[in-house]
């Protein structure tokens, strides 16, 4: 999900600096996030689907099928 994101992010915002204040959170904290050094909080996935235009509810319903297998 976090690929999808940075793709869309891109097409308003041109680095990693404006992604992060966008939905704000420190740029230090998204170079973590994208190298998975460190997961995002519920509150920080949901602004970044709405801020790239992801329906959050459907990754939601996907995820939560896939662990019930």
């Amino acid at each position: 999900m976090l690929d999808k994101f940075i793709t869309e992010a891109r097409k308003k915002y041109p680095t990693d600096k404006a992604i992060a204040e966008s939905i704000g959170i420190a740029p230090q904290n998204f170079h973590k996030y994208k190298k998975g050094e460190k997961s995002p909080s519920i509150e920080t996935l949901q602004k970044w689907c709405d801020m790239a235009g992801i329906n959050w509810n459907y990754n939601f319903e996907i995820n939560e099928k896939d662990s019930k297998k």
